[in-house]
C-alpha cells in the first residue's frame, strides 16, 4: 500500500522509473522473507517422510502382482 502511494505521488520520468523498480523490489523482498524463516530442519523430515511412504507403497506394489 506505501509503494502504490509512493509511485503515485512521485512524477513522471526518470525517478517514477527508478521508484517503480525499487518499489519492486521492496514488494519481492516482503513476499521472499518468509521463506528464509522456514525452519530447516522441517524440510528434510518431510522428505524422509515422503520417501518412506513411496518405498512402502513401491514394496506393496510389488507384492501384490507377484504371481502366487
Amino acid at each position: 500500500m506505501l509503494v502504490s502511494l509512493s509511485q503515485a505521488m512521485v512524477p513522471k520520468g526518470t525517478l517514477a522509473g527508478v521508484s517503480n523498480f525499487i518499489g519492486g523490489l521492496l514488494l519481492l523482498i516482503t513476499l521472499l522473507t518468509p521463506l528464509s524463516q522456514l525452519d530447516s530442519w522441517l524440510l528434510p523430515e518431510g522428505l524422509d517422510d515422503y520417501r518412506d511412504q513411496i518405498q512402502d507403497q513401491q514394496l506393496a506394489l510389488t507384492t501384490m502382482q507377484q504371481p502366487s
